[in-house]
């Protein structure tokens, strides 16, 4: 995450590309995808980038994963609290950070999902249940402009969801210090500042639940 801010700032400052901006998301993709196993579980033609396709990184990893479990990227009907919602604030970089953290958590046998916020304000299917969801991340890459709008997505997710745990991860990136961004949190029930930290959020979580 901090070579993807970097990026960001170089592209800013002119110094690469939008050619090279698109070589880098190709390799994220690749990567993360043969990590995750997709490489031995999707077709070529399925695992294949059009380089006409301007869709990001965070997005493109997200697809992959829903040719293999669904639309919903799961089942609907599941036990009450099993869910762990996981919500970008919009940048390419909060996608990805997105995506990378509902990986880590699937890896740990957790029921994670990928919402944008288009997802959020769209109207849910008719049979997901909102018992069935106990936590939602907010995440943010690195400290950017989106990241604005973590007090609203909160608000909204606080109205729609009253029962659930909501968790920030603000990513430091390479300008700010962990410390300083943890004190900048806004309105949640927890924060964390590394996927490390994220991660130990939802075991606790599970582990308390579980002892009720």
């Amino acid at each position: 995450m901090p070579a993807l801010h970097l990026a960001r700032l170089d592209l800013g400052a002119g110094t690469i590309v939008a050619d090279q901006q698109l070589q880098v998301r190709n390799a994220m993709v690749a990567v993360i995808a043969a990590i995750g196993g997709e490489s031995r579980k999707l077709s070529r033609r399925q695992l294949r980038v059009s380089v006409l396709d301007n869709s990001s990184a965070g997005r493109q990893l997200r697809r992959r994963r829903e040719q293999l479990s669904g639309r919903w990227q799961g089942p609907l009907a599941v036990p009450p609290g099993s869910v762990m919602l996981c919500i970008g604030l919009g940048s390419i970089a909060d996608e990805l950070a997105t995506e990378l953290l509902v990986r880590i958590l699937r890896d740990q046998k957790v029921d994670a999902r990928h919402l944008s916020l288009e997802d959020l304000s769209a109207v849910p299917p008719a049979d997901a249940s909102p018992a069935s969801i106990s936590m939602a991340y907010i995440v943010s890459a690195f400290p950017s402009e989106e990241r604005a709008r973590g007090r609203s997505v909160i608000d909204e997710l606080r109205r729609r969801f009253p029962q659930i745990c909501i968790a920030t991860v603000f990513l430091p990136g390479m300008l700010l210090q962990a410390e300083s961004m943890a004190r900048s949190t806004p309105k949640a029930d927890k924060a964390a500042t590394s996927f490390v930290q994220a991660e130990q959020i939802c075991l606790d979580w599970h582990e308390q639940r579980a002892k009720i």
